[in-house]
């Protein structure tokens, strides 16, 4: 299980192993993030399982995961306002009836320069690191259709911003 410390919004990594999420598991991040999907805006059902990456788990046995559901925010549908949106979760390891989405972390986060309509993957590497494989915008791409390729790994910076890192 990967560690964190999480102390008044600052996060300080301690160690990491990568381990796969089950089913079970992915189902009740699913059902948070898609509860929290429909409070902000609107999903599309067949877009409605989101990439998700595993974090850690806290000194209280405490997982986290960060989702990224494909949110219409204001359900304003073909206005280009559909993205990628990421989304904290936390599941407790003894209570996963209990998990519930972070407001404070999701209002916070920001994946600078991420690709925000075509994600394909996104990675764990550790607790402060995640790969993020999309689509984003090339010079004459038509609005519903990013054709340039982003292959990117970011690290966890203070105040919630996760930087791309720089070869």
């Amino acid at each position: 299980m990967r560690k964190f410390l999480a102390s008044a919004g600052v996060m300080a990594l301690v160690a990491s192993s990568a381990t796969a999420m089950d089913a079970d598991r992915e189902t009740i991040v699913n059902e948070k993030v898609s509860s929290f999907v429909n409070a902000v805006g609107c999903v599309d059902p067949e877009a409605a399982q989101s990439l998700i990456a595993e974090l850690g788990t806290n000194d209280l046995d405490v997982t986290t995961y960060i989702a990224f559901p494909i949110v219409d925010i204001g359900c304003a549908g073909g206005t280009g306002t559909a993205a990628f949106t990421p989304v904290v979760v936390r599941v407790p390891e003894h209570q996963p009836f209990a998990a519930h989405v972070d407001m404070w972390a999701t209002a916070e986060i920001d994946f600078v320069g991420m690709p925000a309509r075509g994600l394909t993957s996104v990675a764990a590497l550790a607790p402060n690191r995640i790969h993020i494989v999309g689509k984003d915008f090339a010079d004459g791409d038509p609005n519903c259709c990013p054709s340039k390729l982003v292959d990117r790994v970011y690290r966890w910076e203070r105040g919630g911003f996760w930087l791309p890192e720089i070869d």
